[in-house]
């Protein structure tokens, strides 16, 4: 079985980059919904592996994961944009885009961080940062009705 679960855990960045490259905007292709779904699920299993040092590759793989999830995110729609006036659409695409950003900045250094194998500065990071990015992202961006 872990075999199975290290295989999974290989090819699984290459998939969600694959839906990158095939999904624009335009198409068919995974949504702001399913990019956060696949964030939430990484989150959680990032959490599990950092308790454990030996579990350093699947840290990574989680990590790489939710960068991928956060690169096909920030080119879709906020799920609250047609909400606002058109007036004020396009500053919200491109706050959103921005916070998103933010969001694979943190990324990017708690992978640092789990490479150097500071697993509790990782962990850190995501009860602070990485949580406020979410919860302020979920209050600005979400439609009323999630």
């Amino acid at each position: 079985m872990k075999s199975l679960t290290d295989a999974a855990l290989r090819l699984a960045p290459l998939a969600v980059a694959a839906l990158f490259v095939v999904a624009t905007p335009a198409q068919d292709g995974p949504s702001l919904y399913d990019c956060m779904e696949g964030m939430k699920d990484n989150l959680k299993a990032l959490s599990k592996s950092l308790e454990d040092d030996a579990r350093q590759a699947d840290s990574l793989k989680h990590v790489s994961l939710m960068q991928s999830y956060v690169m096909i995110g920030k080119e879709l729609e906020p799920s609250n944009l047609y909400d606002l006036p058109e007036d004020q659409r396009h500053a919200h695409s491109l706050a959103f885009r921005a916070d998103m950003a933010k969001t694979l900045g943190a990324l990017a250094e708690m992978e640092q961080q789990i490479c150097a194998g500071d697993n509790a500065s990782a962990m850190a990071a995501i009860r602070s940062q990485l949580l406020e990015l979410r919860n302020a992202s979920h209050d600005k961006y979400q439609a009323e009705d999630h």
